[in-house]
């Protein structure tokens, strides 16, 4: 009886176990204007929130790792509205609190936040030889990972980031001193992004006052003043050709 008792225990404490290595790791949503997905009844995907670059998240996992030791996320095969029977890949996540499925290459797993305070050259490793033919400019927004020393004791940090081109995520190296991972500093130039979109000087100068209550870095902050110097300076070029003619 005791022996039974015991291989009860013993199957519980396994399960507990199992469920709690099988569980949600943090996560970066990289696509800017990409959806979160919610799964209907008859299985296909619905769009349901649209999601900014940078956002976090949860990502559900198997409870197991792959060959470089990362965790595999919970994954299905699944069509989407508008699809007409094609199928993606789709992971579930948590964000806000509920559960939804997100596009299997729009995030990573085990990064956080940050973004580029100056134009960065890309690296495809760590060595800095391996230079890529292509740059991120100042002001995107990433995932970062470990940072580590490359020749020359030069700090460099893994990146992933959205690449339009590709329609995915895709991971690099850039130096460690041109990425900040505060959140002023993130917040600072999204709100740089949206004073560009819009036309309308009051609005602008609302938001460069919403920016100015953010306690950013250095670099940040002298790029929202000459922002905000190209905005409402005119340049001197372009005074001297609005000028009239003397005489008339």
């Amino acid at each position: 009886m005791k022996a039974k008792r015991y291989a009860v225990l013993l199957g519980v404490m396994l399960a507990a176990g199992l469920t709690a290595f099988a569980e949600s790791v943090p996560g970066v949503f990289l696509q800017e204007g990409g959806w979160l997905w919610a799964e209907q009844k008859d299985g296909i995907m619905s769009a349901s929130v649209k999601m900014s670059e940078g956002t976090a998240i949860s990502v559900e996992t198997t409870g197991e790792t792959d060959a470089s030791g990362n965790p595999v996320a919970k994954i299905k095969e699944a069509e989407y509205d508008g699809s007409k029977g094609k199928t993606l890949t789709f992971a579930q996540v948590k964000y806000d609190g509920k559960s939804y499925w997100a596009i299997s290459n729009r995030f990573v797993m085990r990064k956080k936040p940050a973004v580029l305070v100056e134009d960065s050259a890309m690296y495809n490793t760590k060595n800095l030889a391996d230079v890529i033919n292509s740059h991120l400019d100042m002001g995107s927004v990433v995932a970062v990972g470990d940072t580590v020393s490359a020749t020359g004791g030069i700090d460099i940090t893994e990146v992933s980031y959205y690449s339009e081109r590709l329609y995915a995520v895709r991971t690099v190296y850039v130096k460690a001193s041109k990425i900040s991972s505060e959140l002023d500093d993130i917040t600072a130039f999204k709100i740089l992004s949206n004073i560009a979109k819009t036309t309308d000087l009051d609005k602008k100068q609302a938001l460069f006052e919403s920016v100015a209550t953010l306690n950013m870095s250095d670099a940040v902050n002298d790029a929202i003043l000459k922002a905000w110097s190209d905005t409402f300076i005119p340049d001197e070029e372009d005074e001297a050709e609005n000028e009239e003619p003397a005489g008339l």
